[in-house]
């Protein structure tokens, strides 16, 4: 009895050790999980960001107050950004005939009538 009263006593001794243990093992996996959601937070906030600004972007090349070279710079910054979409047709049919004192191109889809003087 008294040898499994010392063992009881040890082993009583050793479990605030082993609390100790387990609690920083499971902080240490809790904070591995924080990290990963934290880098993939961090992802979708950058993702989301550049979205916005290329749908900026877009906005302030299609704005008529927006001045042609300003149109222009932000159209470079927006390709060089990824950005790809209908506005590749605007500033190469638009734009860009503006700017070299041209009349736009007239798209087919434009015409309302062959008889149409315009």
């Amino acid at each position: 009895m008294e040898r499994f009263l010392s063992i009881l006593f040890v082993e009583l001794l050793y479990i605030p050790n082993i609390i100790n243990i387990l609690i920083l093992v499971g902080a240490g996996v809790i904070l591995k999980k924080l990290d990963a959601l934290m880098k993939s937070f961090e992802c979708k906030v950058k993702d989301a960001t550049k979205k916005q600004y290329l749908m900026i972007l877009r906005l302030m090349i299609i704005s008529e107050e927006v001045p042609l070279n300003e149109k222009l710079r932000h159209y470079d910054e927006y390709k060089s950004l990824g950005g790809n979409s209908w506005i590749d047709n605007y500033v190469n049919q638009v734009l860009i005939p503006k700017q070299l004192g041209l009349t736009p191109k007239r798209r087919q889809t434009d015409k309302v009538n062959e008889s149409d003087p315009r």
